[in-house]
């Protein structure tokens, strides 16, 4: 099955021999992919919502791998079974990945990594992931229409992240896509700046973020 550059990016993350928790699974097409191209020996495809879980028995009966995966209506991740060791929760918001997150802290502990792909406020998911002290494994940045960062962490204990780190990413992947997403963030922001008429506290803290981005990728 193909899958878009964005799935495939979290797929790669996956280890072999994996049993995985497609977290708001949508139409199943990540964890159908990962078992019939034989690295996940198993998965979970679980959504909240009862039509998007119809639409993925309907891929995972397309894609012939109804023996090794499973739909589950669930809210995040209280029905996912003990054997899962990769959590996958991606395409969402941050309040909505922050809520899965805080309402199964004891199930996260069964994970060996939790890959993470906010569509938004990444910077908040990794505050989040810091203040509770998390352990970032790997970062990166894809493209696929548009730019994600992508997280991988697991919940044994590390360092708070700097402010930097907050920003770019402590175990970031930094190479050309890390630096387009940067520069095309940096002339976003320097729109912003030339069009504020007003000194002030903004005007500055913006200039501050122009100048960390400019450090960060070299320019």
């Amino acid at each position: 099955m193909k899958i878009s550059k964005r799935l495939q990016a979290i797929a790669d993350f996956v280890d072999q021999d994996a049993i995985i928790a497609d977290i708001g699974c949508d139409h199943a097409q990540l964890a159908c992919a990962l078992v019939n191209d034989g690295i996940a020996k198993k998965a979970y495809a679980c959504d909240i919502g009862r039509e998007p879980l119809e639409a993925a028995k309907k891929t995972i009966e397309r894609s012939e791998c109804t023996d090794k995966v499973e739909a589950i209506l669930c809210d995040g991740l209280e029905l996912v079974p003990a054997d899962a060791d990769i959590f996958i929760i991606a395409g969402m918001g941050f309040e909505t990945i922050k809520h899965i997150l805080e309402n199964s802290e004891d199930k996260l502990k069964q994970a060996r990594k939790i890959i993470i792909q906010s569509n938004k406020d990444v910077e908040k998911l990794r505050m989040f992931i810091s203040e509770k002290r998390y352990h970032i494994q790997e970062e990166v940045v894809v493209h696929d229409h548009h730019y994600y960062q992508i997280l991988v962490f697991d919940v044994a204990c590390d360092e708070p992240l700097s402010n930097d780190e907050i920003m770019f990413g402590r175990r970031m992947v930094k190479n050309s896509v890390f630096h387009q997403f940067w520069f095309s963030q940096l002339k976003k922001f320097e729109e912003i700046y030339a069009g504020m008429e007003k000194e002030g506290s903004k005007k500055q803290a913006i200039g501050e973020i122009i100048e960390r981005i400019q450090k960060e990728i070299g320019v």
